[in-house]
């Protein structure tokens, strides 16, 4: 009888995870303004109590941190928290009512924000790396509130709103449960039914509505697989590129990689290309190669030519994308904020720094709101400072993505300048 105890808490424990994992995937999908990963780690607090659900919370963190990204590993102390909370709340009685269950939300909340926000700005320049909380983020710095102060809000937002739900939705389920309308060994059953039902609606959000065509078989086409086994240690491929010369190019985590069609070549020779993002090549049959911590390397004849960083201007050093306009300039999407480089006479990043000039000598700055005066005197007393030096230098220290906004709005301004010849009454 007491393995088959251990077998039933096991299975359920399991279930609460794979119920966490899903939540997960499928607000990231659906992008949602809710974690959803948390079902499993507050059903296992109700149930088993605070340390079986930090487990369980915590467990989901490591797996998607390996799965998918490794800084969600350090976001496992967050869940443990809201775990051993769940579960001292339950101890205490405090579920029972609407008031309980939002006062333990918010005391979540709080918590939550707490330990998340340090982390957010360590590993994700401060962002909540959802688009709702980012988007609270960026309207209340967008009305003038502290920078600091608009990410706790961002992340508030989500973790109150997500528990809540969560919350709600658990205690809901288990008194459904404990009015007998099904057996004990049904709960174990419910309990794996609704887990094997979250992960084949997740397998149905990847399956479109397909053509026949589409459909076809292809398994009798020839097929080839390079991995880390039998051609690229570097891992999975990022981004793939052909040059003029017929010479396949492969972003990877672990570098870049030449393919010549016989065998992998590891270019490894350069410090600047260590973790790869993104791949482009012009016209001229330049290599631009985008990194994920050390900006923009360009390729000329199988040797790096340039570097360019935020040093040079990049609005930051982790490089997304890259594309070429009619115009002639390139233009570099970075996890900052979008970037225009010209190689006319020469190499250059385009700034803010024109046009802020532009404004001084059309209006002068103090027709510009506080705000904007602040970073635009700032930039202008230190030109090759980054974003997030910049915010620091400010009167008032403003965080990397306020300063971003604040600089696109100055571009904003000058550019209607522009248009206008001279309408200052509009931003007077």
């Amino acid at each position: 009888m007491k393995n088959k105890k251990w077998y039933v808490i096991s299975t359920f424990v399991l279930g609460c995870i794979v119920v966490n994992f899903a939540g997960r995937i499928l607000s990231d999908r659906l992008q949602l303004p809710l974690w959803l990963d948390s079902f499993g780690t507050v059903t296992a607090a109700y149930v088993l109590g605070p340390f079986c659900a930090a487990m369980v919370g915590m467990t989901v963190n490591l797996t998607y941190g390996i799965l998918y990204s490794w800084t969600n590993m350090f976001y496992a102390v967050v869940s443990a928290m809201v775990g051993i909370t769940t579960g001292i709340c339950v101890k205490k009685g405090f579920l029972k009512n609407l008031y309980g269950v939002l006062s333990t939300s918010f005391l979540i909340a709080v918590l939550s924000v707490t330990l998340s926000v340090p982390l957010n700005y360590l590993y994700c320049d401060g962002s909540t790396q959802n688009i709702w909380g980012d988007g609270v983020i960026e309207s209340m710095e967008k009305v003038g509130f502290n920078s600091f102060f608009s990410h706790c809000m961002g992340q508030f937002y989500l973790d109150f709103l997500d528990k809540v739900i969560t919350i709600v939705l658990v205690v809901s389920l288990i008194k459904l449960l404990q009015k007998k309308i099904v057996s004990k060994r049904q709960h174990t059953l419910l309990m794996m039914f609704l887990c094997i039902l979250v992960l084949g609606v997740l397998r149905g959000e990847t399956v479109t509505a397909k053509t026949v065509t589409e459909q076809e078989d292809y398994s009798s086409y020839l097929q080839t697989v390079y991995g880390r086994e039998n051609g690229i240690p570097g891992g999975c491929a990022n981004d793939i590129v052909q040059t003029k010369d017929g010479v396949l190019w492969i972003g990877t985590y672990g570098g870049l990689y030449r393919y010549n069609g016989t065998k992998f070549q590891w270019i490894n020779e350069y410090e600047s290309i260590k973790t790869v993002n993104c791949l482009y090549t012009d016209e001229e049959g330049r290599l631009w190669v985008g990194t994920n911590d050390s900006g923009l390397s360009i390729f000329i004849n199988d040797t790096v030519a340039n570097v360019i960083t935020e040093k040079q201007g990049l609005a930051s050093d982790s490089v997304r994308c890259i594309t070429q306009c009619a115009d002639g300039n390139y233009y570099v999407g970075t996890a900052g904020a979008l970037s225009i480089v010209t190689l006319a006479g020469g190499l250059n990043v385009k700034k803010t720094m024109e046009d802020i000039v532009y404004v001084r000598d059309t209006v002068g700055l103090d027709y510009l709101p506080e705000g904007l005066r602040d970073v635009a005197l700032t930039r202008l007393a230190y030109p090759e400072a980054a974003l997030k030096e910049l915010g620091q230098l400010m009167a008032s220290p403003l965080g990397k993505s306020g300063v971003n906004h604040r600089l696109r709005k100055l571009s904003e301004i000058a550019q209607g300048l522009r248009e206008q010849q001279g309408g200052a009454s509009r931003y007077d």
